[in-house]
């Protein structure tokens, strides 16, 4: 399943609760309806949606991202004032050495 939470149904999507990411979800195609399920949890079930590339609204109660812990990525922190500050300083030389690069 994709990391969006929509299932691919006949090239349409469909959302299902972000619990289920991950997760080997069961499809069943009827006539007028598209029902799914993950587990034993509580099944999801839309009109089937008529042509192709469409994306049927969400049905159910709001949906929550699921938190998650912060991964230490090892570097300063993206928004350091003090880090900011460090890789901002620029060397001050004279025009001259400029006119003598350019040629």
């Amino acid at each position: 399943m994709p990391k969006d939470a929509y299932v691919v149904v006949e090239t349409n999507r469909y959302p299902v609760p972000f619990e289920w990411v991950g997760s080997e979800v069961e499809v069943q195609v009827l006539a007028e309806r598209v029902e799914m399920r993950a587990g034993t949890g509580e099944p999801v079930s839309y009109g089937r949606l008529a042509g192709k590339r469409q994306v049927a609204p969400w049905a159910g109660p709001a949906r929550h991202l699921p938190k998650r812990e912060a991964a230490y990525s090892g570097g300063p922190p993206r928004f350091d004032p003090v880090y900011a500050v460090q890789i901002s300083e620029v060397e001050i030389r004279p025009l001259a050495q400029y006119a003598e690069v350019a040629g």
